[in-house]
């Protein structure tokens, strides 16, 4: 890691902190970015990361452009407080926008896909292209659900109350709502 501090004594003057890690990008890691004000979605359960953060900060007016590049094989993460597991992953960050390169994720035996595009941490929301190696879904023994190498495009929403996806090709559109308390 290192510290760079540009034209102190001039206008202009700010500081570069340039972060390089191999662990895995977990709690103790969002802590770190979240003093600089980036909130990444998600915190690596297994694995490591290999990471590299640089973030400019001029000092008048302050403010912080973030970039990265994470790349990890064979990790799980956390998202929303569902677990995710990955084969490789490869993710640019550009402030609040995270980039997801030919990235696996799979989640216990419902799906296994590569996906590439951009999630908006703004907006909560991720666009992008998804290769479906599987997608299958049991109920009581019963194969309901068994779709294999299929490309599409995907659209995400998160709200606070439900997630949408939509699925360009295949004319699908879930939502799924968080459970309610009265």
């Amino acid at each position: 890691s290192t510290v760079f501090i540009y034209n102190l004594f001039t206008k202009g003057s700010g500081i570069v902190v340039t972060l390089q890690t191999k662990s895995a990008l977990d709690k103790k890691i969002q802590e770190i970015l979240k003093a600089y004000d980036i909130n990444l979605p998600l915190y690596q359960t297994s694995g490591e990361t290999n990471a590299i953060v640089k973030l400019d900060m001029p000092f008048n007016p302050f403010s912080v452009d973030a970039k990265g590049y994470f790349k990890t094989k064979n990790s799980s993460f956390k998202f929303n407080g569902i677990e995710f597991q990955t084969k490789n992953a490869e993710v640019e960050l550009n402030n609040n926008i995270i980039k997801l390169n030919n990235t696996n994720i799979s989640y216990n035996k419902l799906f296994d896909i590569n996906t590439t595009g951009h999630f908006n941490t703004k907006k909560d929301s991720y666009n992008g292209k998804i290769d479906i190696n599987k997608l299958s879904l049991d109920t009581n023994g019963k194969k309901v659900l068994n779709l294999q190498k299929i490309t599409d495009t995907i659209h995400i929403n998160l709200f606070d109350k439900n997630t949408t996806i939509a699925l360009k090709e295949l004319d699908t559109h879930l939502s799924f709502s968080k459970k309610l308390s009265s």
